[in-house]
């Protein structure tokens, strides 16, 4: 990916988590955190550009990850280590958004 090494005047990106509300459920010991992930790329110059955007999924030692690919941009599946790839081509003076929905479970006691 471009970006990882140095700076281009054409793309700007920037990546946002939101934290939704904590879902508890009643006569359950696990809580679930609940997140979502917008990652915005501008391309700013005048020639098309193909890009390779990547994220890392979260690791939980305490808990489990629960992605969701139906909700997230192009239903991508995570490869073996929790990453997930688009590639993306922009035209022009375009935009693109990504959406990354996950959800983090836990014991609400904190331990697994």
């Amino acid at each position: 990916f471009s970006l990882d090494w140095g700076p281009d005047q054409e793309l700007r990106i920037s990546r946002r988590v939101e934290d939704l509300p904590v879902e508890t459920r009643k006569m359950s010991s696990w809580v679930r955190a609940p997140y979502k992930v917008t990652i915005c790329v501008s391309h700013l110059g005048s020639e098309p550009r193909c890009l390779r955007v990547e994220e890392q999924l979260p690791q939980s030692r305490d808990g489990r990850v629960d992605y969701n690919p139906e909700a997230s941009t192009g239903h991508v599946k995570p490869d073996h280590d929790g990453r997930l790839l688009w590639a993306i081509d922009l035209q022009p003076q375009s935009r693109e958004t990504i959406e990354v929905h996950y959800a983090v479970e836990r014991r609400a006691n904190g331990s697994a």
